[in-house]
């Protein structure tokens, strides 16, 4: 094709060979080549070919810039094809530049970008049935199916089954992929099995499509995270976008850099976390599908695991902001789960308000899902049905027997309500929460295990480990595991009881660490000692 392109007999030869190439260099990862032959588009206006071809060309293109994240260029590429068509085009090409428009539109920035991505891909299958376009089909089914998330998981199989029925019996391969690893990303999210992942995958590998096996490892990666697997997740992560920056794969950058902001998150690691949300904004994230995910499942929890919950409850108010001026087809964004529980913990939300949560398809994914019943069960606990409360938290321990911090997180927040109404088993809950942040050395969560376990009378193990957290130049000053603590919260210039609350700990226990802490690092008042907490 690259041969053709540059000697072909006539402007046709050169044209077919250009709409060869553009595809199939998109496809295998080499997204740069593919936008500088739009140079080459440009040499063929004039020598004589029909408007259906040059918009073919052009839609290519906006294909090319839709994997390469570029929507404003795709776009631009998709208004010179419908240009070039006129007011009435014919269905057939059409139905071509509809469903690559759909695909850009659900990318582009706006309030309304999900429905209008669905009236334009509706438009395509009905020509795509009515002139036997089974490539345009496939393309229009497997859109439909990630539309379809929101509404019902059932409904978004059965298009993607579509797709793999159309692509089996008219041998498109690419199609059949593509739709592969739509399905595993539902069989992920709905339980949590990555089986049909990893054929896509292979598949992919197969065929030679670079940017398919990135964007399945980028979902590995956040899966690897979810499961607590962080040093996993850090190594696969490492190559993925390594591999997805040098080729331009934007969206796969993104979404891996999301995804190791919540890693760090989970860990408690806010300093990484800010690193990474940094790169991520400069990566065009702002206004993205992913961004809503990046602060439910990476902003959110950092704030949790720091015993914020106001912050967190000021995160989760943004994710519901940036969904209502930019919808998105990503579902972990807590509105569905943790951001449910949290509502009702605060007497915000009742059994109106779960319900019509509980009901929607992405309170049934499985992250989600854990979230929601401890919501439930915490509303039946309050009506006064220990007995069904208990169950429905039984059932979150099983659906969340897989994802540690979010397990140990969800009871160590119901477990102080468990035990004023009655039901569950909080003392345990708390001993299991408090065992496990202590081991990830995330020392907020686990003082708070301590609060409670003794604001319920029963006893408390003191632990002092985590001296390996503290670094060499405050360790060798005799700086300790608590003053770290308090060392840490200074950077954000935290009040005294403040800092208590954080830590559950007394204003004036707090004091006498600052007041250690200035004399160890040599500085001369709180000022400097919290500019140098700052600066590490």
């Amino acid at each position: 094709a690259e041969r053709l392109l540059a000697t072909g007999p006539d402007t046709l030869a050169r044209a077919e060979a250009l709409e060869a190439l553009l595809p199939a260099l998109a496809e295998t990862g080499d997204v740069e080549r593919a936008l500088s032959l739009a140079d080459s588009l440009r040499e063929l206006v004039g020598g004589g070919l029909g408007a259906p071809r040059l918009a073919a060309l052009h839609t290519r293109l906006a294909q090319v810039a839709h994997v390469a994240g570029r929507w404003a260029d795709g776009n631009d590429q998709i208004a010179r094809a419908r240009s070039l068509l006129g007011p009435e085009p014919d269905e057939v090409y059409a139905a071509q530049i509809d469903v690559v428009a759909a695909h850009l539109t659900l990318d582009t920035p706006g309030p309304n970008r999900t429905q209008r991505a669905g009236k334009l891909v509706s438009r395509a299958i009905d020509a795509a049935e009515r002139h036997d376009l089974p490539l345009v089909a496939c393309q229009a089914w497997e859109l439909l199916g990630v539309l379809a998330r929101e509404r019902d998981l059932s409904e978004a199989s059965a298009c993607l089954q579509q797709v793999l029925e159309t692509a089996d019996r008219h041998g498109l391969p690419l199609q059949r992929m593509y739709a592969l690893t739509r399905l595993g990303g539902i069989h992920w999210l709905a339980a949590g099995d990555t089986r049909t992942l990893a054929e896509a995958r292979e598949e992919a590998q197969r065929l030679g499509a670079v940017p398919v096996v990135y964007s399945i490892d980028g979902i590995l990666v956040l899966n690897k995270v979810l499961l607590g697997e962080f040093a996993g997740a850090r190594e696969l992560s490492e190559e993925c976008l390594t591999m997805a920056t040098r080729l331009r794969l934007t969206p796969v950058a993104r979404y891996v850099l999301m995804a190791r902001a919540a890693s760090a998150a989970h860990q408690g690691d806010r300093a990484a976390m800010d690193r990474t949300v940094a790169e991520f904004r400069r990566m065009g994230g702002t206004g993205s599908q992913e961004e809503p995910l990046l602060l439910g499942l990476a902003g959110v929890f950092c704030a949790l695991l720091e015993e914020d919950r106001p912050r967190a409850a000021r995160e989760l108010d943004e994710v519901r902001v940036l969904t209502a001026e930019n919808p998105t087809t990503f579902h972990l964004d807590g509105r569905h789960g943790v951001g449910l529980l949290l509502d009702v913990l605060a007497g915000t939300a009742g059994r109106e308000r779960f319900r019509e949560v509980a009901n929607a398809s992405a309170a049934q994914m499985r992250w989600n899902r854990h979230f929601v019943l401890l919501a439930d069960a915490v509303l039946l606990g309050r009506e006064g049905k220990p007995s069904a409360a208990t169950e429905a938290a039984h059932e979150a321990h099983d659906t969340a027997v897989a994802h540690p911090t979010a397990r140990h997180l969800g009871h160590r927040l119901v477990a102080e309500t468990a035990h004023a109404d009655g039901w569950g088993e909080p003392e345990a809950w708390l001993r299991e929460a408090e065992h496990h942040f202590q081991q990830a050395s995330v020392p907020a969560v686990a003082g708070a295990c301590r609060a409670l376990l003794r604001g319920i009378g029963a006893p408390v193990r003191q632990h002092r480990a985590g001296s390996n957290r503290i670094p060499a130049s405050l360790r060798t000053r005799g700086v300790t595991v608590r003053e770290y603590e308090v060392f840490q919260l200074l950077a954000e210039r935290l009040s005294n009881k403040a800092i208590a609350t954080r830590l559950y700990i007394s204003p004036r226990t707090v004091e006498k660490h600052i007041a250690s802490l200035i004399t160890k690092t040599d500085q001369p008042n709180r000022t400097a000692l919290c500019e140098l907490s700052a600066s590490q």
